[in-house]
């Protein structure tokens, strides 16, 4: 219980209150157990979400870059986007710390890398906790009958409402990312604003490309 506390004080915190969450995570003697636990919430909602459609056969949410036929899908993603978002956060914790080496930003205790990975898993997974909240209310609303299962997806090929609530959700995440890593650098590694900035767009770019790279075809 102790555990599920803290990380939930920790997902949070590095999302709403960045450097103090990720000053106490430098000193989290079992912080490798919480980068392990941190993509459970995440996978959990995005999991329903997909259970929900099989069970009902629905595919309203199917990128329309992604080359899966749309029955496979929903099976496809609840298999590998776990272990592809996780392949992206140690690439990403990589690259910070190659970055950081490079700047000349390595003291004490920010230079081991779990450290790094600590940064590079909170502040790119806590912020997409928002996403997959909004998935699953949009989920629920059509099992409940309150919206048809093919009203979003339709709407969205049209670029209509629900593809401009997609992008205000979006520019919130990224926003939240960036904010979270940004501060964690400036405050906790102590790096100046430009070089914290430059490293934090850098590796937000990297993610999610590295994440279409990996899972698109």
């Amino acid at each position: 219980m102790e555990v599920l506390k803290k990380f939930f004080s920790y997902y949070f915190g590095s999302i709403f209150t960045p450097q103090k969450t990720f000053t106490k995570l430098m000193d989290e003697p079992k912080k490798i157990l919480y980068f392990f636990l941190i993509l459970l919430p995440f996978t959990a909602l995005d999991g329903a979400v997909g259970i929900i459609f099989i069970v009902k056969d629905w595919y309203p949410f199917i990128p329309l870059m992604i080359n899966i036929p749309k029955e496979y899908y929903y099976i496809a993603e609840m298999f590998f986007f776990g272990p592809v978002t996780y392949l992206n956060i140690i690439l990403a914790a990589g690259i910070i710390q190659v970055m950081l080496y490079a700047f000349k930003a390595q003291q004490g205790v920010a230079a081991k890398f779990e450290n790094t990975l600590m940064i590079a898993t909170y502040g790119l997974l806590g912020p997409l906790f928002i996403w997959n909240v909004y998935d699953l209310a949009f989920t629920l609303l059509m099992v409940f009958n309150i919206m048809p299962h093919d009203w979003f997806y339709k709407h969205y090929q049209e670029m209509g409402i629900p593809f401009f609530v997609n992008l205000v959700i979006v520019i919130i995440g990224e926003t939240f990312h960036f904010i979270s890593i940004n501060t964690a650098l400036t405050k906790v590694y102590n790096l100046s604003k430009i070089k914290s900035i430059f490293i934090t767009l850098f590796v937000m770019v990297v993610f999610f490309v590295g994440w279409l790279v990996l899972f698109i075809r």
